[in-house]
Protein backbone atom coordinates (compact mmCIF):
# COMPACT_ATOMS: atom_id res chain seq x y z
CA UNK A 1 0.00 0.00 0.00
CA UNK A 2 2.68 2.56 1.14
CA UNK A 3 4.87 1.38 -2.69
CA UNK A 4 1.91 1.95 -4.71
CA UNK A 5 0.89 5.37 -2.96
CA UNK A 6 4.84 6.40 -3.40
CA UNK A 7 4.25 5.61 -6.91
CA UNK A 8 0.98 7.61 -7.59
CA UNK A 9 2.95 10.51 -5.59
CA UNK A 10 5.81 10.27 -8.35
CA UNK A 11 2.96 9.95 -11.27
CA UNK A 12 1.94 13.56 -9.15
CA UNK A 13 5.39 15.06 -9.61
CA UNK A 14 5.47 14.14 -13.37
CA UNK A 15 2.48 15.55 -14.11
CA UNK A 16 3.67 18.94 -12.54
CA UNK A 17 7.02 19.11 -14.35
CA UNK A 18 4.95 18.62 -17.48
CA UNK A 19 2.43 21.26 -16.70
CA UNK A 20 5.40 23.74 -16.17
CA UNK A 21 7.49 22.45 -19.79
CA UNK A 22 4.12 23.22 -21.38
CA UNK A 23 3.51 26.59 -19.72
CA UNK A 24 7.47 27.39 -20.81
CA UNK A 25 6.74 26.64 -24.51
CA UNK A 26 3.15 28.82 -24.40
CA UNK A 27 4.66 31.90 -23.21
CA UNK A 28 8.76 31.42 -23.48
CA UNK A 29 8.74 33.66 -19.85
CA UNK A 30 5.80 32.67 -17.79
CA UNK A 31 4.97 35.05 -15.54
CA UNK A 32 5.13 34.00 -11.60
CA UNK A 33 1.30 34.80 -11.32
CA UNK A 34 0.48 32.01 -14.09
CA UNK A 35 3.21 29.68 -12.17
CA UNK A 36 1.03 30.14 -8.88
CA UNK A 37 -2.05 29.01 -11.07
CA UNK A 38 -0.52 25.95 -12.15
CA UNK A 39 0.92 24.82 -8.34
CA UNK A 40 -2.38 25.63 -6.90
CA UNK A 41 -3.99 23.79 -9.21
CA UNK A 42 -1.81 20.48 -9.31
CA UNK A 43 -1.99 20.54 -5.08
CA UNK A 44 -6.15 21.67 -5.22
CA UNK A 45 -6.68 18.27 -7.34
CA UNK A 46 -4.16 15.93 -6.12
CA UNK A 47 -5.01 16.82 -2.75
CA UNK A 48 -8.29 15.82 -3.43
CA UNK A 49 -7.81 12.46 -4.80
CA UNK A 50 -5.51 11.64 -1.71
CA UNK A 51 -8.61 12.88 0.63
CA UNK A 52 -10.91 10.61 -1.68
CA UNK A 53 -8.87 7.48 -1.39
CA UNK A 54 -8.51 7.64 2.72
CA UNK A 55 -12.15 8.97 3.17
CA UNK A 56 -13.34 5.83 1.25
CA UNK A 57 -11.11 3.67 3.37
CA UNK A 58 -8.73 2.87 0.42
CA UNK A 59 -5.72 3.76 2.06
CA UNK A 60 -4.90 4.56 5.65
CA UNK A 61 -3.49 7.31 8.30
CA UNK A 62 0.29 6.66 6.85
CA UNK A 63 -0.38 6.11 3.63
CA UNK A 64 -2.28 8.96 3.03
CA UNK A 65 0.20 11.02 4.74
CA UNK A 66 2.97 9.52 3.16
CA UNK A 67 1.79 10.65 -0.45
CA UNK A 68 0.89 14.16 0.66
CA UNK A 69 4.96 14.35 1.95
CA UNK A 70 5.63 12.75 -1.48
CA UNK A 71 3.78 15.21 -3.53
CA UNK A 72 4.91 18.28 -1.02
CA UNK A 73 8.47 16.84 -2.46
CA UNK A 74 7.40 17.48 -5.58
CA UNK A 75 6.67 20.88 -5.53
CA UNK A 76 8.97 21.71 -3.64
CA UNK A 77 11.48 20.45 -6.57
CA UNK A 78 9.73 21.71 -9.47
CA UNK A 79 10.20 25.00 -7.73
CA UNK A 80 13.36 25.70 -6.80
CA UNK A 81 14.15 24.75 -10.34
CA UNK A 82 11.55 27.24 -11.56
CA UNK A 83 13.25 29.67 -8.58
CA UNK A 84 16.63 29.50 -10.23
CA UNK A 85 15.96 30.52 -13.65
CA UNK A 86 13.94 33.56 -11.97
CA UNK A 87 16.34 34.85 -9.55
CA UNK A 88 19.62 35.78 -10.08
CA UNK A 89 22.48 33.56 -11.10
CA UNK A 90 24.24 31.79 -8.15
CA UNK A 91 27.16 29.31 -8.11
CA UNK A 92 26.77 28.84 -4.14
CA UNK A 93 25.18 25.43 -3.66
CA UNK A 94 21.96 25.28 -1.58
CA UNK A 95 20.70 21.88 -0.62
CA UNK A 96 16.35 21.85 0.64
CA UNK A 97 15.55 19.71 3.10
CA UNK A 98 12.61 18.49 4.93
CA UNK A 99 13.22 18.24 8.57
CA UNK A 100 10.44 17.75 11.65
CA UNK A 101 7.89 15.66 11.04
CA UNK A 102 7.50 16.63 7.29
CA UNK A 103 11.19 15.37 7.49
CA UNK A 104 9.84 11.96 8.63
CA UNK A 105 7.99 11.56 5.11
CA UNK A 106 4.53 12.24 6.86
CA UNK A 107 2.34 14.72 6.03
CA UNK A 108 -1.12 15.57 7.62
CA UNK A 109 -3.49 18.16 5.35
CA UNK A 110 -3.33 21.44 7.35
CA UNK A 111 0.06 21.09 9.08
CA UNK A 112 3.17 23.47 8.49
CA UNK A 113 6.27 21.99 6.44
CA UNK A 114 9.66 22.47 8.36
CA UNK A 115 12.38 23.25 5.67
CA UNK A 116 16.24 24.48 6.12
CA UNK A 117 18.07 25.49 3.75
CA UNK A 118 21.48 23.98 3.93
CA UNK A 119 24.92 26.13 2.69
CA UNK A 120 28.47 24.96 2.89
CA UNK A 121 29.45 28.58 3.64
CA UNK A 122 27.73 31.67 4.38
CA UNK A 123 24.97 33.07 2.66
CA UNK A 124 25.21 34.96 -0.34
CA UNK A 125 23.10 37.70 -1.74
CA UNK A 126 21.79 35.86 -4.98
CA UNK A 127 21.29 32.77 -2.51
CA UNK A 128 19.45 34.69 -0.27
CA UNK A 129 17.06 36.03 -3.14
CA UNK A 130 16.55 32.37 -4.61
CA UNK A 131 15.44 31.10 -1.09
CA UNK A 132 13.39 34.15 -0.31
CA UNK A 133 11.46 33.78 -3.73
CA UNK A 134 10.60 30.12 -2.75
CA UNK A 135 9.54 31.08 0.50
CA UNK A 136 6.92 33.30 -0.75
CA UNK A 137 5.70 31.48 -3.55
CA UNK A 138 4.82 28.89 -0.66
CA UNK A 139 2.93 31.20 1.43
CA UNK A 140 1.24 32.33 -1.92
CA UNK A 141 -0.10 28.96 -2.29
CA UNK A 142 -1.49 28.90 1.33
CA UNK A 143 1.23 26.60 2.21
CA UNK A 144 2.51 27.00 6.10
CA UNK A 145 6.60 27.35 6.61
CA UNK A 146 8.89 26.46 9.01
CA UNK A 147 12.43 27.68 7.71
CA UNK A 148 15.44 28.18 8.63
CA UNK A 149 18.59 28.85 6.84
CA UNK A 150 22.36 27.44 7.92
CA UNK A 151 25.57 26.25 7.13
CA UNK A 152 26.91 22.83 7.82
CA UNK A 153 28.97 24.24 10.77
CA UNK A 154 26.21 26.82 11.69
CA UNK A 155 23.90 23.45 12.00
CA UNK A 156 26.64 21.49 13.93
CA UNK A 157 26.79 24.61 16.59
CA UNK A 158 23.06 24.51 16.73
CA UNK A 159 22.40 20.96 17.76
CA UNK A 160 25.04 21.51 20.31
CA UNK A 161 22.41 23.70 22.35
CA UNK A 162 19.05 23.03 20.89
CA UNK A 163 17.32 19.57 21.18
CA UNK A 164 14.42 20.61 19.36
CA UNK A 165 17.47 20.94 16.00
CA UNK A 166 18.85 17.98 17.18
CA UNK A 167 15.76 16.09 17.19
CA UNK A 168 14.28 17.35 13.83
CA UNK A 169 17.88 17.19 12.35
CA UNK A 170 17.52 13.73 12.93
CA UNK A 171 14.48 13.29 10.63
CA UNK A 172 16.12 15.68 7.85
CA UNK A 173 16.08 14.35 4.35
CA UNK A 174 17.14 16.39 1.10
CA UNK A 175 14.37 17.09 -0.97
CA UNK A 176 16.14 19.55 -3.80
CA UNK A 177 19.15 20.95 -4.63
CA UNK A 178 22.57 20.12 -3.98
CA UNK A 179 22.60 16.60 -1.94
CA UNK A 180 26.47 17.05 -1.57
CA UNK A 181 25.62 19.15 1.31
CA UNK A 182 23.37 17.14 3.22
CA UNK A 183 25.59 14.34 2.79
CA UNK A 184 28.28 16.18 4.42
CA UNK A 185 26.02 16.98 7.00
CA UNK A 186 25.22 13.83 8.18
CA UNK A 187 28.60 12.66 7.93
CA UNK A 188 29.58 15.71 10.44
CA UNK A 189 26.64 14.64 12.79
CA UNK A 190 27.95 10.71 12.83
CA UNK A 191 30.97 11.86 14.00
CA UNK A 192 30.36 14.46 16.01
CA UNK A 193 27.50 12.42 18.22
CA UNK A 194 27.65 14.86 21.13
CA UNK A 195 26.42 14.11 24.90
CA UNK A 196 24.21 11.26 24.82
CA UNK A 197 23.18 11.42 28.22
CA UNK A 198 22.58 15.10 28.16
CA UNK A 199 19.84 14.50 24.49
CA UNK A 200 17.78 12.18 26.03
CA UNK A 201 17.36 13.60 29.69
CA UNK A 202 16.63 16.85 27.80
CA UNK A 203 14.21 14.69 25.92
CA UNK A 204 12.54 13.21 28.73
CA UNK A 205 12.02 16.65 30.59
CA UNK A 206 10.65 17.84 27.61
CA UNK A 207 8.20 14.94 27.15
CA UNK A 208 6.97 15.66 31.32
CA UNK A 209 6.96 19.33 30.76
CA UNK A 210 4.56 18.43 27.22
CA UNK A 211 2.26 15.56 29.60
CA UNK A 212 1.86 18.55 32.17
CA UNK A 213 0.36 20.78 29.20
CA UNK A 214 -1.33 18.73 27.29
CA UNK A 215 -2.74 16.16 29.57
CA UNK A 216 -1.28 14.35 32.18
CA UNK A 217 -3.16 11.38 32.14
CA UNK A 218 -3.84 9.77 28.71
CA UNK A 219 -7.31 8.48 29.68
CA UNK A 220 -9.16 11.86 29.66
CA UNK A 221 -12.38 11.87 27.27
CA UNK A 222 -11.05 14.73 25.33
CA UNK A 223 -7.38 13.74 24.95
CA UNK A 224 -4.76 15.53 22.48
CA UNK A 225 -3.80 13.03 20.03
CA UNK A 226 -0.34 14.16 18.98
CA UNK A 227 1.35 16.33 22.30
CA UNK A 228 -0.67 13.95 25.41
CA UNK A 229 0.87 11.07 27.11
CA UNK A 230 0.64 8.40 24.85
CA UNK A 231 0.27 10.45 21.81
CA UNK A 232 2.08 10.40 18.36
CA UNK A 233 4.97 13.05 20.18
CA UNK A 234 5.71 9.94 22.58
CA UNK A 235 6.59 7.71 20.15
CA UNK A 236 8.88 9.66 18.20
CA UNK A 237 10.78 10.81 21.52
CA UNK A 238 11.16 7.16 21.95
CA UNK A 239 12.58 6.48 18.63
CA UNK A 240 14.56 10.26 18.96
CA UNK A 241 15.88 8.73 22.00
CA UNK A 242 16.75 5.16 20.99
CA UNK A 243 18.64 6.64 18.19
CA UNK A 244 20.67 8.71 20.05
CA UNK A 245 21.86 5.92 22.56
CA UNK A 246 22.15 3.85 19.37
CA UNK A 247 24.62 6.32 18.22
CA UNK A 248 26.75 6.51 21.18
CA UNK A 249 27.42 2.81 20.97
CA UNK A 250 28.14 2.24 17.88
CA UNK A 251 25.34 0.14 16.90
CA UNK A 252 23.42 2.52 14.51
CA UNK A 253 20.09 0.93 12.53
CA UNK A 254 18.34 1.75 10.07
CA UNK A 255 15.02 4.05 10.19
CA UNK A 256 12.69 3.96 6.93
CA UNK A 257 11.49 6.67 5.03
CA UNK A 258 8.77 7.62 4.69
CA UNK A 259 8.14 6.49 8.70
CA UNK A 260 5.89 3.62 8.25
CA UNK A 261 6.44 2.70 11.38
CA UNK A 262 7.72 3.91 15.25
CA UNK A 263 11.92 4.31 14.45
CA UNK A 264 12.36 2.80 17.93
CA UNK A 265 10.96 -0.51 16.11
CA UNK A 266 14.06 -1.42 15.07
CA UNK A 267 15.30 -2.01 18.34
CA UNK A 268 16.10 -5.46 19.08
CA UNK A 269 14.83 -5.76 22.56
CA UNK A 270 11.62 -5.64 21.22
CA UNK A 271 9.90 -8.84 20.21
CA UNK A 272 8.01 -9.22 17.41
CA UNK A 273 4.28 -8.76 18.86
CA UNK A 274 5.31 -5.70 20.10
CA UNK A 275 6.80 -4.29 17.19
CA UNK A 276 3.69 -5.67 15.69
CA UNK A 277 1.53 -3.17 18.15
CA UNK A 278 3.78 -0.18 17.49
CA UNK A 279 3.20 -0.37 14.19
CA UNK A 280 -0.71 -0.65 14.78
CA UNK A 281 -0.14 2.33 17.67
CA UNK A 282 1.57 4.71 14.54
CA UNK A 283 -1.02 3.88 11.97
CA UNK A 284 -4.30 3.83 13.90
CA UNK A 285 -3.20 7.56 15.82
CA UNK A 286 -2.29 8.87 11.75
CA UNK A 287 -5.30 7.62 10.83
CA UNK A 288 -7.37 9.93 13.45
CA UNK A 289 -4.75 13.02 13.37
CA UNK A 290 -5.81 12.57 9.22
CA UNK A 291 -9.59 12.95 10.10
CA UNK A 292 -9.35 15.80 12.82
CA UNK A 293 -7.44 17.90 9.91
CA UNK A 294 -9.98 17.20 7.63
CA UNK A 295 -13.40 17.57 9.52
CA UNK A 296 -11.81 20.50 11.23
CA UNK A 297 -10.16 22.18 7.91
CA UNK A 298 -7.04 23.02 9.97
CA UNK A 299 -4.49 21.90 11.81
CA UNK A 300 -6.61 20.21 15.24
CA UNK A 301 -4.67 17.43 17.15
CA UNK A 302 -7.56 17.20 20.13
CA UNK A 303 -10.21 14.83 19.80
CA UNK A 304 -12.96 16.60 21.20
CA UNK A 305 -16.30 15.28 22.30
CA UNK A 306 -18.26 16.21 19.37
CA UNK A 307 -15.81 15.09 16.68
CA UNK A 308 -15.99 11.32 18.76
CA UNK A 309 -18.74 10.24 16.96
CA UNK A 310 -18.06 11.49 13.80
CA UNK A 311 -14.70 9.87 13.33
CA UNK A 312 -15.94 6.84 15.01
CA UNK A 313 -18.43 6.33 12.43
CA UNK A 314 -15.77 7.59 9.48
CA UNK A 315 -13.70 4.27 10.79
CA UNK A 316 -16.39 2.14 10.18
CA UNK A 317 -17.27 1.90 14.66
CA UNK A 318 -20.79 0.57 14.45
CA UNK A 319 -22.88 0.23 17.71
CA UNK A 320 -22.71 -3.51 19.29
CA UNK A 321 -25.03 -4.16 21.69
CA UNK A 322 -25.61 -1.92 24.70
CA UNK A 323 -22.38 -0.13 23.16
CA UNK A 324 -22.52 2.66 20.93
CA UNK A 325 -19.79 2.80 17.94
CA UNK A 326 -18.44 6.17 19.47
CA UNK A 327 -17.38 4.28 22.67
CA UNK A 328 -16.14 1.42 21.08
CA UNK A 329 -13.82 3.47 19.15
CA UNK A 330 -12.49 5.31 22.14
CA UNK A 331 -12.02 2.37 23.86
CA UNK A 332 -9.81 1.10 20.79
CA UNK A 333 -8.27 4.68 21.30
CA UNK A 334 -7.60 4.29 25.02
CA UNK A 335 -6.25 0.58 24.79
CA UNK A 336 -3.81 2.11 22.05
CA UNK A 337 -2.88 4.61 24.06
CA UNK A 338 -2.22 2.28 26.93
CA UNK A 339 -0.10 -0.19 24.69
CA UNK A 340 1.65 2.77 23.68
CA UNK A 341 2.85 3.64 27.41
CA UNK A 342 3.95 0.57 28.41
CA UNK A 343 6.21 0.47 25.29
CA UNK A 344 7.81 3.16 26.96
CA UNK A 345 8.26 1.61 30.13
CA UNK A 346 9.37 -1.27 27.84
CA UNK A 347 12.04 0.89 26.03
CA UNK A 348 13.36 3.98 28.21
CA UNK A 349 14.94 1.61 31.02
CA UNK A 350 17.09 0.29 28.17
CA UNK A 351 18.31 3.30 26.95
CA UNK A 352 19.15 4.56 30.30
CA UNK A 353 20.99 1.33 31.10
CA UNK A 354 23.45 1.78 28.39
CA UNK A 355 24.03 5.28 29.27
CA UNK A 356 24.34 4.89 32.85
CA UNK A 357 24.99 0.93 33.83
CA UNK A 358 22.71 0.30 37.00
CA UNK A 359 24.95 0.56 40.72
CA UNK A 360 23.60 -2.67 42.67
CA UNK A 361 23.23 -1.42 46.61
CA UNK A 362 21.46 -4.41 47.88
CA UNK A 363 23.77 -5.12 51.53
CA UNK A 364 22.96 -7.18 54.28
CA UNK A 365 22.13 -4.72 56.82
CA UNK A 366 19.11 -3.33 54.62
CA UNK A 367 16.45 -4.00 56.49
CA UNK A 368 14.60 -5.38 53.36
CA UNK A 369 17.38 -7.86 52.49
CA UNK A 370 15.68 -10.98 53.92
CA UNK A 371 12.76 -10.28 52.16
CA UNK A 372 14.18 -8.91 48.63
CA UNK A 373 16.87 -12.15 48.53
CA UNK A 374 13.61 -14.93 49.25
CA UNK A 375 12.38 -12.91 45.80
CA UNK A 376 15.84 -12.97 44.02
CA UNK A 377 15.51 -9.77 43.93
CA UNK A 378 18.46 -6.82 44.50
CA UNK A 379 18.67 -3.28 44.53
CA UNK A 380 19.97 -1.16 42.14
CA UNK A 381 20.45 3.00 42.78
CA UNK A 382 17.95 2.19 45.32
CA UNK A 383 15.12 0.75 43.26
CA UNK A 384 13.96 -2.71 43.71
CA UNK A 385 15.44 -4.68 40.41
CA UNK A 386 15.48 -7.93 38.82
CA UNK A 387 18.04 -10.53 38.78
CA UNK A 388 19.77 -12.90 36.65
CA UNK A 389 17.59 -15.31 38.96
CA UNK A 390 14.69 -13.56 39.11
CA UNK A 391 11.88 -15.56 37.14
CA UNK A 392 8.09 -14.45 37.27
CA UNK A 393 7.51 -17.06 34.61
CA UNK A 394 7.85 -19.98 36.92
CA UNK A 395 6.67 -17.62 40.32
CA UNK A 396 4.29 -15.06 39.19
CA UNK A 397 3.15 -14.81 42.87
CA UNK A 398 6.62 -13.04 43.16
CA UNK A 399 5.05 -10.54 41.33
CA UNK A 400 2.68 -9.08 43.77
CA UNK A 401 4.73 -9.97 46.89
CA UNK A 402 7.66 -7.64 45.43
CA UNK A 403 5.23 -5.12 46.07
CA UNK A 404 4.50 -5.81 49.09
CA UNK A 405 8.03 -5.39 50.12
CA UNK A 406 8.03 -1.94 48.16
CA UNK A 407 4.88 -0.92 50.15
CA UNK A 408 6.84 -2.09 53.67
CA UNK A 409 10.16 -0.77 53.20
CA UNK A 410 9.04 2.25 51.12
CA UNK A 411 11.17 1.46 48.38
CA UNK A 412 10.80 2.68 44.94
CA UNK A 413 10.65 0.02 42.38
CA UNK A 414 13.37 0.17 38.92
CA UNK A 415 11.90 0.33 35.52
CA UNK A 416 13.73 -3.14 34.53
CA UNK A 417 11.32 -4.43 37.30
CA UNK A 418 7.96 -2.86 35.72
CA UNK A 419 9.27 -3.78 32.83
CA UNK A 420 9.86 -7.48 33.71
CA UNK A 421 6.23 -7.25 35.12
CA UNK A 422 4.73 -5.74 31.82
CA UNK A 423 6.21 -9.16 29.69
CA UNK A 424 4.69 -11.64 32.39
CA UNK A 425 1.80 -10.53 32.58
CA UNK A 426 -0.18 -13.50 31.51
CA UNK A 427 1.26 -15.41 33.93
CA UNK A 428 -0.27 -13.79 36.70
CA UNK A 429 -3.50 -15.67 35.47
CA UNK A 430 -2.56 -19.03 37.27
CA UNK A 431 -3.36 -16.47 40.50
CA UNK A 432 -6.60 -16.11 40.37
CA UNK A 433 -7.40 -18.81 43.18
CA UNK A 434 -4.48 -19.09 45.28
CA UNK A 435 -5.35 -17.55 48.82
CA UNK A 436 -2.04 -16.09 49.76
CA UNK A 437 -1.89 -14.05 46.67
CA UNK A 438 -5.41 -12.43 47.18
CA UNK A 439 -4.18 -11.72 50.64
CA UNK A 440 -1.18 -9.52 49.29
CA UNK A 441 -3.53 -7.93 46.84
CA UNK A 442 -6.02 -7.12 49.84
CA UNK A 443 -3.30 -5.59 51.76
CA UNK A 444 -2.37 -3.33 48.59
CA UNK A 445 -5.82 -2.65 48.05
CA UNK A 446 -6.34 -1.38 51.75
CA UNK A 447 -2.69 0.46 52.06
CA UNK A 448 -2.32 3.59 53.51
CA UNK A 449 -0.75 6.68 52.69
CA UNK A 450 0.25 9.25 54.85
CA UNK A 451 -2.16 11.11 57.79
CA UNK A 452 -3.29 14.55 56.94
CA UNK A 453 -0.56 17.49 57.75
CA UNK A 454 2.40 14.63 56.22
CA UNK A 455 3.50 16.23 52.76
CA UNK A 456 4.88 12.77 50.58
CA UNK A 457 7.97 12.94 49.22
CA UNK A 458 9.44 11.69 45.74
CA UNK A 459 11.87 8.76 45.90
CA UNK A 460 15.28 9.54 46.15
CA UNK A 461 14.33 12.57 48.67
CA UNK A 462 14.49 12.54 52.26
CA UNK A 463 11.35 11.76 54.05
CA UNK A 464 8.25 9.34 53.66
CA UNK A 465 7.70 8.16 49.90
CA UNK A 466 4.78 5.79 51.04
CA UNK A 467 2.39 4.83 48.49
CA UNK A 468 -1.31 4.60 48.85
CA UNK A 469 -3.92 1.96 47.15
CA UNK A 470 -4.61 3.68 44.16
CA UNK A 471 -0.72 4.33 43.57
CA UNK A 472 -0.51 0.20 43.35
CA UNK A 473 -3.78 -0.31 42.10
CA UNK A 474 -2.39 2.36 38.94
CA UNK A 475 0.80 -0.01 39.03
CA UNK A 476 -1.11 -3.02 38.74
CA UNK A 477 -3.52 -1.60 35.98
CA UNK A 478 -0.57 -0.28 33.73
CA UNK A 479 1.19 -3.33 33.78
CA UNK A 480 -1.66 -5.61 33.19
CA UNK A 481 -1.56 -7.53 36.45
CA UNK A 482 -4.69 -6.50 37.41
CA UNK A 483 -7.02 -7.80 34.29
CA UNK A 484 -4.98 -11.00 34.65
CA UNK A 485 -5.82 -11.60 38.33
CA UNK A 486 -9.47 -10.34 37.90
CA UNK A 487 -10.85 -10.91 34.55
CA UNK A 488 -13.91 -8.83 35.07
CA UNK A 489 -11.72 -6.01 35.33
CA UNK A 490 -10.13 -6.51 31.82
CA UNK A 491 -14.25 -5.56 30.17
CA UNK A 492 -13.85 -1.84 31.87
CA UNK A 493 -10.30 -0.93 30.83
CA UNK A 494 -9.81 1.93 28.32
CA UNK A 495 -13.65 1.86 28.48
CA UNK A 496 -15.34 5.09 27.77
CA UNK A 497 -18.61 6.48 28.94
CA UNK A 498 -19.79 8.79 25.95
CA UNK A 499 -21.40 11.66 28.27
CA UNK A 500 -20.81 14.77 29.99
CA UNK A 501 -20.62 13.31 33.59
CA UNK A 502 -17.56 11.40 33.16
CA UNK A 503 -13.99 12.51 32.43
CA UNK A 504 -11.92 9.67 32.55
CA UNK A 505 -12.62 5.54 31.76
CA UNK A 506 -14.05 3.66 33.55
CA UNK A 507 -11.11 1.44 34.82
CA UNK A 508 -9.67 5.53 35.80
CA UNK A 509 -12.51 6.64 37.34
CA UNK A 510 -12.84 3.68 39.79
CA UNK A 511 -8.95 3.97 40.76
CA UNK A 512 -9.63 7.45 41.28
CA UNK A 513 -12.71 6.62 43.83
CA UNK A 514 -10.32 4.58 45.53
CA UNK A 515 -7.81 7.56 45.97
CA UNK A 516 -10.53 9.89 47.15
CA UNK A 517 -11.52 7.09 49.59
CA UNK A 518 -7.94 7.22 51.15
CA UNK A 519 -7.73 10.89 51.42
CA UNK A 520 -10.99 10.63 53.05
CA UNK A 521 -9.77 8.32 55.60
CA UNK A 522 -6.11 10.16 55.98
CA UNK A 523 -8.71 13.15 56.87
CA UNK A 524 -7.49 15.66 54.15
CA UNK A 525 -11.36 16.16 53.50
CA UNK A 526 -12.22 16.21 57.02
CA UNK A 527 -13.30 19.87 56.87
CA UNK A 528 -15.08 19.36 52.86
CA UNK A 529 -16.93 16.72 53.53
CA UNK A 530 -17.20 15.78 57.50
CA UNK A 531 -20.04 13.46 57.94
CA UNK A 532 -18.32 11.22 55.12
CA UNK A 533 -15.39 11.17 57.23
CA UNK A 534 -17.11 10.62 60.63
CA UNK A 535 -19.07 7.64 58.59
CA UNK A 536 -15.34 6.00 57.33
CA UNK A 537 -14.02 6.19 60.68
CA UNK A 538 -16.95 3.68 61.87
CA UNK A 539 -16.23 1.24 58.98
CA UNK A 540 -15.48 -2.38 60.53
CA UNK A 541 -13.90 -3.67 57.48
CA UNK A 542 -12.01 -1.14 55.60
CA UNK A 543 -10.88 -4.51 52.57
CA UNK A 544 -14.68 -4.70 51.61
CA UNK A 545 -15.19 -1.16 51.48
CA UNK A 546 -11.93 -0.39 49.69
CA UNK A 547 -12.93 -3.84 47.01
CA UNK A 548 -16.56 -2.20 47.23
CA UNK A 549 -14.95 1.09 45.72
CA UNK A 550 -12.61 -0.36 43.15
CA UNK A 551 -15.69 -2.71 41.45
CA UNK A 552 -18.72 -0.48 42.14
CA UNK A 553 -18.62 0.07 38.01
CA UNK A 554 -17.32 -2.86 37.05
CA UNK A 555 -20.96 -3.98 35.34
CA UNK A 556 -20.64 -1.53 33.07
CA UNK A 557 -18.17 -4.19 31.32
CA UNK A 558 -20.91 -6.60 30.93
CA UNK A 559 -23.70 -4.75 29.88
CA UNK A 560 -24.91 -3.96 33.28
CA UNK A 561 -25.36 -6.53 35.36
CA UNK A 562 -25.78 -5.91 39.20
CA UNK A 563 -23.08 -5.62 41.10
CA UNK A 564 -24.41 -8.97 43.42
CA UNK A 565 -24.44 -10.35 40.17
CA UNK A 566 -20.62 -10.29 39.52
CA UNK A 567 -19.59 -10.96 42.57
CA UNK A 568 -21.56 -14.30 42.44
CA UNK A 569 -19.26 -15.05 39.73
CA UNK A 570 -16.29 -14.86 41.51
CA UNK A 571 -17.41 -16.31 44.99
CA UNK A 572 -14.03 -16.04 46.29
CA UNK A 573 -13.00 -12.78 45.95
CA UNK A 574 -15.34 -11.36 48.64
CA UNK A 575 -14.18 -14.23 51.45
CA UNK A 576 -10.55 -13.79 50.72
CA UNK A 577 -11.54 -9.98 51.07
CA UNK A 578 -13.03 -9.72 54.31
Amino acid sequence: MIEQALTNAQTMHTSLETAIDALYRESGTPTREDAVAIFRRHLGRHYGEIRQLFEGRHIKGIASASMMAALMDGVIDCLDDFARKHTSASTQPLCICATGGYGSGLLAPHSDIDLLFLTSSALTPPLAERIEFILYFLWDLGIRVGHATRSVAGCLEAVKTDITIRANLMDARPVAGALTIFTELQNCLLSEKGDARAFILSALNEMERRHKQFGDNPFIVEPNIKEGRGGLRDLQTLGWMARIASESDGSVFTVPHPHTEPAFSALDILTEQERQRARRAWNFLWTIRLHLHYIAGRADERLLFETQPVIGARMGYASHGRQQGVERFMRHYFLTVREITRLGCLIEPVIMARLDPPQPSLTENNPAYAALNELHLTLVDGQIAPTTQTDFDARPADMLRLMEVAQNHQLPIHPFTIRALIQNERRATSLRDDADTMLVFARLLTARGLPSGVEKKAPGQDGPCRKTAADWLHLLNQTGLMSAILPEWSRVVGQMQFDTYHIYTVDEHSIAAVRMLGEIENGRMADEIPIVYTLVEAIQSRPVLYFATLIHDIAKGRGGITLLSALKSRPAWDRRLV
